[in-house]
């Protein structure tokens, strides 16, 4: 995943790994993405650091400390974590222990958009689950919406609060 084009026919030290497999929809969007984009910097900049043929990787690592290869280790296994959860499926059950042992937030990484949440999430549901986030007055302006209405009030009136759905809500 470092060594793009390269097979284990390069070296005797072969770790495969996959990264997570996202529908073009889901896949574009993470991509866009803050956290997305740091994991990419991250990547970019192992990869300036490790040596350009990738049978010296292994002559490489006996060099380093114990910090460093701890650093791509875990930059190798943060390119395989897949936690999402697509068309309301159950979410993994390691899912909350991972995003607890991180002390993942995920307010510091999404934010809710009219056209990237609240039109794809069913009315009733979506006011169920913001509870206490809305004014009353918004709530009750709210329930007589159309959808694309609907959206962008709640997209305004939740901006800048740090506002997470359940789904994204560790543990």
């Amino acid at each position: 995943m470092l060594y793009d084009g390269h097979s284990a026919q390069h070296t005797a030290l072969e770790i495969s790994a996959h990264g997570p497999t996202f529908s073009l929809a889901v896949r574009e969007t993470v991509a866009k993405s803050p956290a997305a984009k740091k994991l990419a910097a991250l990547v970019k900049g192992w990869q300036r650091k490790l040596p350009k043929n990738p049978e010296d990787l292994w002559g490489w690592m006996t060099k380093q400390k114990a910090e460093t290869i701890r650093g791509l280790l875990a930059v190798c296994v943060a390119m395989t974590v897949d936690m999402v959860q697509i068309n309301g499926a159950t979410a993994k059950p390691a899912s909350a222990q991972l995003a607890q042992a991180i002390k993942l937030n995920m307010a510091e990484h999404w934010e809710a958009t009219a056209d990237g949440y609240f039109t794809r999430v069913p009315k009733k549901h979506l006011l169920a689950e913001l509870g206490d986030a809305l004014k009353p007055n918004t709530r009750k302006q709210v329930e007589g919406m159309k959808r694309d209405m609907m959206a962008k009030t709640l997209a305004g009136e939740l901006k800048g609060k740090r506002w997470l759905p359940d789904v994204l809500k560790a543990g």
